[in-house]
C-alpha cells in the first residue's frame, strides 16, 4: 500500500460507500505495477490493469502474482476476460495524452451502462507549478471547471469531485525539485544529484506517509478553506441516461 495515493484512497472510498458488499468488475488504465489491482483484489473486486510500461507489468507478475490481471496493452486490444466493466479508473494519464478524447470514448465502450469512469489528474489551480508540470511531460492541464465541462461534453455526467490540498505532497515536490538537475528531457524533470540518498529518503517517506499525513490533517483543511489546492483533482461519472458518448 506504500504507493496508493489520495487519488486511490479517495476512489475506494467513494466504492466501498456507493456499491457495499458488490463484487465489481474493475480495471484501472495506467496500472503502473499493478499496486492498485492488487489492492482492489484483496477487496473482493475482480479487477484489472493496463500499462504501455514493460518492466512495471513484468514487476507485477512476479512480485504482485497478477500474471493474469494486468497487461501491457491499450483499450482497444484487452483479452477476452476483461471485456466489460463496473468501474473504470484512469488516474493522473489525461494530462500525458495528445488525444484524450479517443481513451475516454474507448473506455465507455467497454463500460456497463450503469458504470462509472473515476479520473484524476493534476489541478491547474495548484498552488505551486512542479517543472513536471509542463511539457513535454504534461500537455494539458484542467481547472475542476473545466474537467467537469470535458466530460459533459464526452456525454458522461458527474456525480462526485473533490480537489486535494497535500502540504506533504508539496513540500516533498518543492525539495525534489531543488534536489534534481535540470533535465527537460528526462521523464521525471532531472536525476536526483544523490541518487543513493534520493532512494532511502523516498522509501522512508512513502513508509512515513500515512501519520505525516494524519498530523498534518487539520493544516489541509485550513489551507483548503483558504482556497489553497495541491496537487490532484478527482472526478466520478456516469453516461449519461439515454446518451452515448462520442
Amino acid at each position: 500500500t506504500d504507493l496508493l495515493q489520495w487519488n486511490h484512497f479517495t476512489a475506494m472510498k467513494y466504492i466501498d460507500s456507493n456499491f457495499k458488499n458488490t463484487k465489481l468488475k474493475i480495471l484501472d488504465v495506467g496500472c503502473f505495477n499493478g499496486f492498485f489491482v492488487k489492492e482492489l483484489l484483496h477487496k473482493g473486486h475482480d479487477a484489472y490493469g493496463i500499462d504501455f510500461n514493460e518492466k512495471a507489468i513484468k514487476y507485477g507478475h512476479e512480485n504482485y502474482n497478477l500474471k493474469e490481471k494486468i497487461f501491457q496493452t491499450n483499450l482497444k486490444s484487452l483479452p477476452q476476460q476483461a471485456s466489460k466493466f463496473d468501474v473504470i479508473t484512469i488516474f493522473e494519464v489525461i494530462e500525458h495524452l495528445e488525444d484524450i478524447d479517443d481513451l475516454i470514448v474507448d473506455a465507455c465502450s467497454i463500460l456497463n451502462d450503469d458504470g462509472i469512469i473515476i479520473v484524476s489528474t493534476p489541478n491547474k489551480n495548484m498552488c505551486w507549478r512542479p517543472r513536471l508540470d509542463s511539457p513535454p511531460h504534461h500537455l494539458s492541464r484542467f481547472t475542476p471547471k473545466s474537467l467537469k465541462s470535458y466530460i459533459n461534453n464526452m456525454g458522461l455526467e458527474k456525480v462526485f469531485s473533490s480537489e486535494q490540498m497535500s502540504l506533504s505532497d508539496l513540500i516533498r515536490n518543492y525539495v525534489g525539485s531543488i534536489l534534481r538537475s535540470s533535465d527537460e528531457s528526462s521523464l521525471r524533470g532531472g536525476e536526483f544529484k544523490q541518487k543513493q540518498a534520493s532512494i532511502i529518503i523516498r522509501r522512508f517517506l512513502n513508509k512515513t506517509k500515512k501519520p505525516i499525513n494524519l498530523v498534518l490533517f487539520p493544516i489541509n483543511l485550513l489551507l483548503h478553506s483558504f482556497n489553497l489546492r495541491y496537487i490532484s483533482q478527482i472526478i466520478i461519472a456516469r453516461k449519461k441516461s439515454g446518451q452515448t458518448t462520442k
